[in-house]
C-alpha cells in the first residue's frame, strides 16, 4: 500500500521557518528517498518557499553541501519551479546539467515541459529553437509528458522546420499525440504516411491516441478511434501494414480488450490472425487474466480456442501457470462450452510449452 500523502499548510510560516525546516530535513535520510512522508514534507516546504521567493530558495538549493543530497532534491526543485519562469528554469537546467541528468536519475522534465508549453504559445519557430537548445545541451523530449498546445496550433509547420524535421526523421515527435487529437488525418499523413522512420515512438503515439483517450475527450469513442486506425492502415503497402499492425501488440498490451477490438477491425484476414496470435503469445507471459480479457473480446469462440491451441510462446518462467491459473483457465473454457477433451488438450499444450 502506498503511504498516504502528507498534507501541510505552511501559510503562517515565515521564510526563516521554511529555511530552518529544510536545513533540518537534510539531516534526515528519509527526506531524500524517492517517496515517503519525509520526502513529501521536504517537497512541500521547498515548493512554498519557491512560491514566495524563488531566487532565495534556489540559492539555498545550490548551497546544499552534499552533491548526492542535491541530486536527490533536484526532482523536487523541478516539480516546484514556477511555470511563469519555465524558460529561465530550462537555462538553469542547462547550467546544472549533471544535477538534473545523472546515470540513475533524469528529473528535468517538469521544467522542460513547462518551457515548451510557453514556447508553443509563440508558435512553431519558438519550439524549433528550443529543440535546438535541448540538443546542444545533450537533453531531449523523450522523458516529457502532458504537453500543452494552444487550439489550432500549426503542427504541420512545426514538422517542416529544421530541428523538428531532423528529430522526426529519427522517429521522434513529442507532439504527435496532441496532433492526432487535433487533426488525426493530417497527423497520420505527416507522421506515418511517407516517413521512413515510422514505427517506434511515432507508432506508439498513434496507438496511444487510439486506445487511451477517454470517450469524453472530444476525439470520439475508443471504438470509433480503433476503427479509424484499422482503416488507415489500408493506406500502407502490405509489408508495412503488417509491421505497423503488429506494433499494436507492444503498445496496447495493457489494454487487452481494446487490442482485440482493434484486431477485429483490421480488414485483411491475415493481418487480423497475425495480430491475434502475437497478442495471445505476449499476453500469456503476464498471466491468464490479461490473456482471458483479450480472448473474451474475440467474438468467435472457435477462434479463441484455436489461438490457445496454436500458441507458440516460450512459457518458461512465465506467470501463466502459477497456482490457480490452470483452474481459472479451465473455468473459462468450460464457460465457453468447450468439450472436456479439448479443454484437457489445451491445458496439456500450454503445460508442455512451459517446460
Amino acid at each position: 500500500m502506498e503511504p498516504a500523502a502528507v498534507e501541510n499548510n505552511f501559510s503562517d510560516w515565515t521564510e526563516d521557518d521554511l529555511h530552518a525546516a529544510l536545513d533540518e530535513g537534510l539531516s534526515n535520510p528519509g527526506s531524500v528517498f524517492p517517496s515517503g512522508p519525509a520526502n513529501e514534507v521536504m517537497e512541500q516546504l521547498l515548493a512554498e518557499w519557491i512560491r514566495r521567493d524563488p531566487d532565495t530558495a534556489v540559492a539555498w538549493f545550490e548551497a546544499i553541501p552534499s552533491d548526492s543530497r542535491k541530486i536527490a532534491m533536484a526532482a523536487m526543485l523541478a516539480r516546484s519551479w514556477p511555470k511563469e519562469r519555465a524558460e529561465e528554469g530550462l537555462d538553469y537546467v542547462f547550467k546544472h546539467h549533471d544535477t538534473f541528468k545523472t546515470k540513475n536519475l533524469i528529473c528535468y522534465s517538469p521544467i522542460m515541459v513547462s518551457a515548451m508549453d510557453a514556447a508553443a504559445l509563440r508558435g512553431p519557430a519558438a519550439i524549433d529553437a528550443m529543440l535546438v537548445k535541448l540538443r546542444e545541451n545533450h537533453l531531449g523530449t523523450r522523458y516529457g509528458s502532458g504537453w500543452q498546445f494552444p487550439q489550432g496550433f500549426d503542427f504541420a509547420a512545426l514538422a517542416e522546420l529544421p530541428e523538428a524535421s531532423r528529430i522526426l526523421g529519427k522517429g521522434d515527435a513529442f507532439y504527435a499525440e496532441a496532433w492526432f487529437k487535433q487533426d488525426r488525418n493530417e497527423a497520420f499523413e505527416y507522421l506515418m504516411g511517407g516517413n521512413e522512420a515510422r514505427g517506434g515512438d511515432l507508432t506508439n503515439s498513434l496507438y496511444l491516441y487510439a486506445c487511451q483517450l477517454p470517450d469524453n475527450s472530444g476525439s470520439g469513442t475508443t471504438a470509433e478511434r480503433l476503427n479509424w486506425l484499422a482503416g488507415k492502415l489500408d493506406e500502407f503497402d502490405p509489408v508495412t501494414r503488417r509491421q505497423v499492425a503488429l506494433h499494436s501488440v507492444d503498445v496496447m498490451d495493457t489494454a487487452p480488450a481494446e487490442l482485440a477490438r482493434f484486431a477485429a477491425a483490421l480488414t485483411d484476414p491475415e493481418d487480423r490472425q497475425a495480430v491475434n496470435a502475437a497478442a495471445v503469445n505476449k499476453l500469456m507471459k503476464g498471466g491468464i487474466e490479461p490473456t482471458l480479457s483479450f480472448l473474451d473480446a474475440v467474438s468467435d469462440t472457435g477462434q479463441r480456442l484455436d489461438l490457445l491451441e496454436n500458441a507458440t510462446v516460450d512459457m518458461y518462467r512465465t506467470k501463466f501457470f502459477v497456482p490457480g491459473q490452470q483452474a481459472l483457465l479451465r473455468e473459462r473454457l468450460a464457460a465457453w462450452n468447450t468439450p472436456v477433451e479439448r479443454i484437457e488438450a489445451i491445458v496439456r499444450h500450454l503445460k508442455e510449452a512451459q517446460r
